[in-house]
């Protein structure tokens, strides 16, 4: 009996958890970073990532820096989800916030180094880090912007 491509690629695609990561769909999601990968010819997609990935580092390191420990993580599309344990409304505000605030702080970086340098890579990585702080606070879905709004909502209530 012959199996489709899809039934073989599902029966592949079993969650992954190594130690403090859990990525739910590896195959798939290797797949779209090779697709994307392959098709990034302006190098935006690799800047997007390490953007995403600074956003990422600057959650880790607030929680690290709140809690004493590292967060399991879960993979998902929009990025990583933190897993530890439940936070005050203060710590969860701050957690929440260092992410974006990573990306702004990097953006700074770049854009100080371009200034110094005229590089049109700096200026690029700096834009990128911009666009990524100031996508994550948009008020959607899983973003840092709506769980700010849901954090400060419930604040001005109490």
């Amino acid at each position: 009996m012959k199996m489709s491509i899809m039934t073989r690629l599902r029966r592949l695609d079993w969650p992954v958890r190594y130690k403090f990561l859990t990525i739910p769909h590896p195959v798939c999601t290797l797949a779209l970073l090779f697709f994307l990968l392959q098709r990034d010819g302006l190098g935006l997609t690799r800047l997007s990532l390490a953007a995403a990935l600074w956003h990422e580092s600057g959650h880790l390191v607030a929680y690290r820096l709140l809690c004493g420990g590292w967060p399991p993580l879960r993979m998902q599309f929009t990025g990583f989800s933190l897993e530890g344990r439940l936070l005050s409304r203060a710590q969860d505000l701050w957690v929440t916030l260092a992410g974006p605030a990573a990306n702004f702080l990097a953006c700074l970086g770049f854009w100080a180094a371009a200034r110094q340098q005229a590089a049109y890579a700096l200026y690029a990585c700096a834009a990128v880090n911009l666009w990524v702080g100031a996508f994550n606070l948009l008020p959607v879905g899983p973003l840092d912007g709506r769980r700010l709004w849901k954090l400060l909502r419930d604040e001005i209530a109490f």
